[in-house]
């Protein structure tokens, strides 16, 4: 479920959304279709004994380890 925020504008009233760490884990079991670099595309990610990704989390991110052919990444997600 994406979080919102309401930003009063005497003008108008917006509403800005940003992902929640659900979307980020259900985003990152696929990283060809949410990522836009080309070698992370091809990355898969770290994940827990019941095949979820493993995450660590603190200071307003998220981050992921990944693994692409011949090397790891930290993939950090604010």
């Amino acid at each position: 479920m994406l979080e919102a925020a309401l930003y009063k504008n005497p003008e108008k009233i917006t509403i800005e959304w940003w992902p929640s760490l659900q979307d980020y884990n259900e985003a990152i079991q696929n990283p060809r279709a949410c990522l836009n670099d080309v070698e992370l595309k091809n990355s898969l990610p770290y994940t827990n004994a019941v095949g979820l990704p493993r995450t660590v989390t603190g200071s307003f991110a998220s981050v992921y380890r990944m693994h692409c052919a011949d090397k790891d990444y930290a993939l950090r997600l604010f």
